[in-house]
């Protein structure tokens, strides 16, 4: 899942430009790639739908 490190929102993946955009201001600069169950990513995407917005805070390791 790509998340976008400064807003902790969910990303996605542009196929033309080759690189994950953030939600916030479309572009790929401080966007993080994590792994996470796919029951999760699921779960953020039906909060999503409902106007719940999920922020993941990242932490470096």
């Amino acid at each position: 899942v790509h998340v976008d490190a400064r807003s902790g929102m969910l990303g996605w993946w542009d196929a033309h430009r080759a690189c994950p955009v953030s939600p916030v201001d479309k572009s790929s600069e401080h966007m993080a790639t994590i792994k996470i169950p796919y029951a999760c990513k699921l779960l953020f995407q039906e909060l999503q739908s409902m106007n719940i917005i999920p922020r993941l805070r990242l932490a470096d390791l």
